[in-house]
């Protein structure tokens, strides 16, 4: 696998490479660089598997409006969710970081991940194909000064997609 924490501005991609798992991989040029599954089909548990590290992600709270994020092993956290109006959110870093989720375009769909000055750090823009999510990555300029929270940036912001997008088929 290829190291997240090496990422810059190569072309990053999540695909689903079958419509009836649902495992995502991100694809780091040629290279996977992390696998994206539910643990069961109904509950709300995550596991994310890296080069170094698996990390876990878990909904909870009423409506299921938190989200937790944190390596297997270390339950302290290393970041929390909170959603907000209209599939807003702010997820808060352990350290004090935080970054707004929002979306920023409505057709074709785009999501980001903003600082604390509101500038630009990842966006990512899904995508539908014969049943199968797929979406591309883009690392801003701004993303060099945040490069120790950005694989927490790249997974929690694939994760919101697909449960933004799940939301919005079951309301359909």
């Amino acid at each position: 696998m290829k190291k997240l924490s090496e990422v810059t501005t190569q072309s990053l991609s999540w695909i689903q490479p079958k419509a009836v798992r649902r495992e995502f991989e991100l694809r780091i040029g040629d290279e996977v660089g992390a696998i994206l599954r539910w643990e069961n089909f109904f509950g709300s548990l995550v596991s994310i598997q890296t080069d170094d590290s698996k990390w876990l992600i878990r909904r909870s709270g009423l409506l299921w409006r938190r989200m937790t994020i944190h390596r297997e092993g270390d339950y302290s956290g290393d970041a929390e969710f909170r959603f907000g109006w209209f599939g807003r959110g702010v997820l808060d870093v352990q350290g004090g970081d935080f970054y707004k989720w929002r979306r920023t375009r409505f057709l074709p769909w785009e999501w980001t991940f903003s600082n604390a000055s509101d500038f630009p750090v990842v966006r990512f823009r899904p995508r539908l194909a014969w049943f199968k999510s797929r979406g591309e990555i883009d690392l801003a300029e701004s993303a060099t000064l945040h490069r120790n929270q950005l694989p927490l940036l790249i997974l929690a912001g694939w994760y919101l997609v697909l449960v933004i997008q799940r939301r919005g088929r079951r309301r359909s």
